[in-house]
């Protein structure tokens, strides 16, 4: 990109007034569009400061690391629970077929109350 070509585009946006060499509405304009770039740059510094990118990646990184180098545990503790809550449910089942008068349900067993 040309400086003309530049100048025009900084002219069309509002940012660089059409003046003579060495005027000073031309250095108020600069002064003005530099003051803009230095708070822009500030609003940008203080942010990462506040949300800094590659903490939050490395934060995220480690839980993910953690999550899979502990998986191996959990599944153990999920097994086990759900074989306790299959026992559980296995001696309900065992306790409801021994006091129902129905024989169905008792399997094998006649009943005794005849």
């Amino acid at each position: 990109m040309s400086i003309f070509t530049h100048n025009l585009f900084l002219l069309r946006q509002g940012l660089l007034i059409k003046t003579k060499k060495g005027d000073p509405k031309l250095q108020q304009a600069l002064k003005a569009n530099l003051k803009r770039l230095k708070t822009f740059l500030n609003y940008t510094k203080n942010y990462l400061k506040r949300n800094n990118p590659i903490k939050l990646f490395k934060r995220e990184l480690v839980a993910g690391l953690k999550d899979v180098l502990s998986i191996n545990k959990k599944r153990k503790m999920v097994k086990y629970k759900l074989k306790y809550q299959l026992h559980q449910l296995s001696q309900m089942e065992k306790l409801i077929a021994e006091n129902n008068e129905h024989t169905f349900l008792r399997g094998n067993k006649f009943n005794e109350m005849r």
